[in-house]
């Protein structure tokens, strides 16, 4: 994926700053072969309009992540701290465990 951003990142620039003048220049000579580019530069845009919203996806989805890891590394120690203290015999501080329920949406 790294090389098609790079990629759609190369061909933006040369794209915004040569699309009117290659058009016209080709439109003058091969109207069809304007077509084309007008098609490639569209299906331009709508790539790097859908690279944006995989981008936003990612993010998303990489902070659920951090979230979802540090609520299991906290259930972790709380489960690690309540049989260490079955283990020494002392009751529990908090009681008997209660499960949370979580108000977030995994989606």
């Amino acid at each position: 994926m790294g090389g098609l951003c790079l990629l759609v990142l190369a061909l933006t620039g040369a794209a915004a700053q040569a699309a009117a003048p290659v058009e016209e220049s080709v439109g003058q000579r091969n109207p069809g072969e304007a077509q084309r580019l007008s098609e490639l530069f569209y299906q331009l845009q709508l790539l790097q309009q859908e690279v944006r919203e995989l981008r936003g996806l990612v993010e998303q989805q990489s902070h659920q992540i951090k979230r979802m890891a540090r609520d299991q590394q906290e259930q972790y120690i709380d489960l690690d701290r309540r049989v260490a203290a079955l283990r020494s015999g002392a009751p529990s501080a908090a009681g008997p465990m209660t499960v949370k329920p979580s108000s977030r949406r995994l989606s």
